[in-house]
């Protein structure tokens, strides 16, 4: 069903793809192509005439098959709390802020705004009846949630560890919650040699 998604993108939206090294505030040096999704979520919010703005995921990821979706949002940590550690005598009052920040970026809404995008585009574009059951199914396995992170190893663990309880508590639906994940570049790209 996301072979239909790319084919409607690709054929209704300008200047939608790119290489994922090339999204504005992209955190990631790959050249995987993905669709630029704030853009895209502005073209359609032109095209319907909205003025106010719905957040979205920074790109979205098809594989070649069609077979599973990756909203991703990408996260440059290089001036952030990560390397201003010391300035907290605390580890635990590190990780109350790196928890602050994380909470700051609204992640929860952005990826339902991305998922209502991808039906409303649906709708729009009158997919088949077969789309939504595949994408709205409470197991769904299709769509992943990627927080793309440009992080060391022990900073990704702390990042995990701060954030547990409010990625796994925040997101009251199962179908956004198990399939929510705070990646590094490597794993990401490890991940895609997989589906």
């Amino acid at each position: 069903m996301p072979l239909r998604l790319k084919q409607i993108l690709t054929d209704n939206f300008t200047n939608q793809t790119d290489e994922i090294r090339n999204i504005p505030h992209s955190c990631c040096n790959n050249s995987i192509e993905v669709f630029n999704f704030d853009s895209i979520k502005d073209q359609f919010c032109d095209l319907l005439g909205f003025n106010e703005r719905t957040r979205s995921c920074d790109c979205l990821y098809i594989n070649s098959s069609g077979t599973k979706m990756i909203f991703i949002e990408m996260k440059d940590f290089e001036d952030s709390l990560i390397h201003n550690r010391g300035r907290y005598s605390k580890f635990s009052e590190y990780l109350k802020a790196f928890k602050r920040k994380i909470n700051d970026f609204q992640l929860d809404d952005k990826i339902i705004d991305s998922y209502a995008l991808v039906l409303s585009i649906a709708g729009y574009y009158n997919v088949d009846r077969t789309f939504y059951s595949s994408i709205l199914n409470i197991n769904n396995k299709i769509i992943k949630y990627f927080i793309l992170v440009n992080i060391n190893h022990s900073d990704y663990i702390t990042i995990s560890l701060s954030t547990l309880d409010s990625i796994a508590s925040r997101h009251e639906y199962r179908f956004i919650s198990g399939n929510t994940a705070i990646i590094t570049e490597n794993e990401f790209c490890s991940y895609l040699g997989t589906i």
